[in-house]
């Protein structure tokens, strides 16, 4: 998404398609572009946001002991990739 919201043209090469030359238009109005979160209901997504420095955003039906647990887990990980968990804005 990061780079598709550039706006310069980009190639994707992926598992079951690929294109080249992509434009995406619209481009966001806010800059570098608009929040990006992951949604994280397991740990390896725990993982990965923390790994790509993005907050996580989980369902409102898992226990407190569990949340707090991932946040342990993401500030275990994040450092290491130099990466922090941004607050979240409105």
């Amino acid at each position: 998404m990061r780079q598709c919201w550039t706006g310069a043209p980009f190639d994707f090469a992926g598992q079951f398609h690929s294109a080249d030359r992509l434009h995406v238009r619209p481009r966001p109005v806010q800059r570098p572009h608009p929040p990006l979160f992951i949604a994280a209901n397991s740990e390896e997504s725990v993982l990965s946001a923390a790994r790509l420095g993005l907050p996580t955003l989980s369902s409102f039906f898992v226990p407190v002991p569990e949340l707090q647990r991932r946040r342990r887990l993401y500030r275990d990980t994040a450092p290491r990739r130099r990466c922090a968990q941004p607050s979240p804005r409105s």
